[in-house]
């Protein structure tokens, strides 16, 4: 067996025809165990989610807040790109607590929106980029839980049905 080493393969042929041919019509190429042969960083799959339905809690405990998104990565070494933008409201002197998760996995649980000014009430929105690695080829479900600090105190997610969004990228590795 023979070993060809180059740096460069440069196609023949015009700008609108440069095709590499390897091997011959009807043959076999071989490639090397572990040898990448796709992906390389492009994008799999996008999907998203858009939350138009108004969730509330008084709760301390965590809870979903409808804005959810399943995805099934296509390879075990695949990425999955989780970016958020979400709208709150939060009554005087408390914090809205948000958290990613993946299944029953905590992925960013520090995410929190605080407001304070006695007894007015206050909008906000809050964007969220997350890169995960789930290692699996199985459905990976993922979605937004929120809580509020004081149990007892009201807190909204997309309140007044603003629209919250979620979407989720498989990055091919």
């Amino acid at each position: 067996m023979s070993t060809l080493k180059v740096s460069t393969i440069s196609p023949l042929g015009t700008d609108a025809t440069k095709t590499i041919t390897l091997g011959e019509s009807g043959g076999t190429l071989g490639i090397a165990s572990g040898a990448k042969t796709s992906g390389f960083g492009k994008i799999g799959q996008v999907l998203n989610n858009v939350l138009t339905t108004q969730a509330q809690t008084t709760s301390n405990s965590y809870s979903d807040t409808g804005l959810t998104v399943s995805i099934t990565p296509t390879t075990s070494t695949s990425k999955i790109l989780v970016v958020a933008q979400i709208n709150v409201r939060i009554a005087s002197d408390n914090h809205i607590r948000i958290k990613l998760v993946r299944g029953s996995t905590d992925l960013q649980e520090n995410a929190y929106f605080f407001f304070s000014q006695g007894t007015n009430t206050k909008g906000i929105s809050g964007s969220f980029v997350y890169l995960d690695s789930p290692s699996a080829i199985t459905e990976q479900v993922y979605k937004f839980q929120y809580r509020s600090r004081d149990n007892g105190e009201t807190v909204e997610v997309s309140p007044d049905g603003s629209a919250s969004n979620m979407v989720v990228q498989e990055i091919l590795d």
